[in-house]
């Protein structure tokens, strides 16, 4: 049976869509593979569904960080490696050039490439679902104009109450994200552990928790919330949480992943695209 790739783009195709049909015609005229899409992206990319096709080998981004993101979630559905193919600005997930793209396909097709297991926090939402995060679980008051109360608990210990627009908590991989971007720590991926950091926090003393993978996370709004709070997974909107009720996050025990040309040098990235 031919490979099987799916090809996955932004909302409107967005800058890498030509990358993406070139990529398309070639895994089926130069290696004859076969290449499926989104149900979404069909007239985009004039390729077969990949929920109606066999369970893809790889999956390919052509966007940003969040593109891969929203690729992540489908690397987990079918227990497939990802590679990104960067049309973004930052690229510590999309992190392949896409002058590189080609050559990124032969080697994949090749096998020739090296893989990067990314652990995964499963957010285990108040009406029962449970939502994975590559990168991080945020709950924020949304467009509300009131500092919202939110007590976290760690393996059932109360550790902190923070009176702030919000709570963070991110996986080394999202530490170069939403987190950092909250004054949260910069973490090297691959490192077992998790942090909290509060979103603009209406306290001298409310600073960044760092925590082992292992630990259980729970974060409860205050009992007098006048207003539900926004809960987030990977920048996409999941729930509401009202008064009373918690969220509880902890290591899923699942990964992503994440298709490597040429080891990852993070603090050389770090400086390219954040200094």
């Amino acid at each position: 049976m031919n490979r099987a790739f799916g090809i996955i783009v932004p909302p409107g195709g967005g800058r890498g869509l030509d990358s993406a049909l070139e990529a398309a015609r070639l895994l089926r005229e130069e290696w004859h593979c076969e290449a499926y899409c989104e149900a979404a992206a069909q007239e985009l990319l004039r390729l077969p569904a990949l929920e109606e096709g066999p369970r893809p080998d790889c999956l390919l981004s052509f966007g940003g960080d969040g593109t891969m993101l929203h690729a992540a979630q489908l690397a987990l559905r079918w227990d497939a490696p990802l590679a990104g193919v960067n049309h973004g600005t930052l690229g510590f997930l999309a992190d392949i050039p896409a002058e590189r793209m080609t050559e990124l396909l032969s080697r994949v097709v090749s096998g020739d490439y090296g893989l990067e297991r990314r652990p995964m926090l499963a957010a285990d939402l108040a009406d029962g679902r449970v939502r994975y995060a590559l990168n991080d679980v945020s709950l924020h008051r949304g467009g509300h104009p009131r500092l919202v109360m939110l007590t976290l608990a760690v393996n059932g210990e109360e550790a902190v109450s923070y009176r702030a627009d919000g709570v963070v908590v991110a996986t080394a991989t999202g530490s170069t994200g939403y987190a950092l971007s909250a004054g949260g720590p910069l973490v090297m991926p691959g490192t077992a552990c998790c942090m909290v950091t509060p979103v603009c926090a209406h306290s001298l003393t409310s600073r960044p928790i760092v925590l082992p993978l292992s630990a259980e996370l729970s974060l409860t709004l205050a009992d007098d919330a006048a207003m539900a709070v926004t809960v987030q997974v990977d920048g996409q909107h999941c729930a509401l949480l009202h008064a009373r009720q918690t969220v509880n996050i902890r290591a899923s025990g699942r990964h992503v992943s994440l298709i490597r040309m040429t080891p990852q040098r993070f603090f050389d990235a770090v400086r390219a695209k954040l200094t």
